[in-house]
């Protein structure tokens, strides 16, 4: 089994026992089963480096907890779903919400027009105190992403191996 290299990096894998003429510019390691495209060749040790080893432990906990904030992203643009209808739930729409609470807050309930458009720009109808339920029933879901982000990244920074942060499964329990 061969790797060809670029840069000490795996490019490509060559299955064979012979290798064949390939272009004279191509770098070509005899390797151990098991070595894949992404290895790295250590010149030194002469050994291939699996990339889960080429990254510490900190770095590691760094990519895993973009990615939770990456997810918890992507939920705020999915929105939130509310009696069968989905809602925006971006920053926009989350100042809107609680421009509208402020209102209700000090009793202005003249200002709500009496619905609310969903994500596909289709009005909600509600009484004052179904508007009320509503804006709760986002705020919570709102509380609920940024806690289980929260969450997820307060358990990513306990673990003490980058085996267990590889097997730490950060797309559970999100509202």
């Amino acid at each position: 089994m061969f790797a060809r290299l670029e840069n000490n990096f795996v490019k490509e894998i060559f299955t064979g026992d012979i290798l064949p003429d390939f272009h004279p510019d191509f770098i070509w390691m005899a390797c151990p089963i098991g070595t894949y495209e992404g290895y790295f060749y250590d010149q030194e040790s002469g050994e291939f480096i699996s990339p889960d080893d080429l990254i510490s432990l900190d770095d590691l906990k760094s990519e895993i907890k973009l990615k939770i904030s990456s997810l918890r992203d992507q939920k705020f643009k999915d929105g939130f779903v509310y009696e069968g209808q989905t809602f925006q739930i971006d920053t926009d729409a989350q100042k809107d919400m609680l421009s509208m609470q402020m209102q209700f807050s000090i009793g202005n309930d003249s200002a709500y027009d009496g619905y609310w458009m969903d994500a596909s720009n289709q009005p909600k109808i509600m009484t004052t105190a179904q508007a009320q339920a509503f804006l709760q029933a986002a705020f919570t879901f709102v509380k609920g992403l940024k806690g289980t982000a929260w969450t997820h990244k307060a358990a990513i920074d306990v673990l003490q191996s980058k085996e267990d942060c590889n097997a730490y499964d950060f797309t559970i329990g999100w509202p």
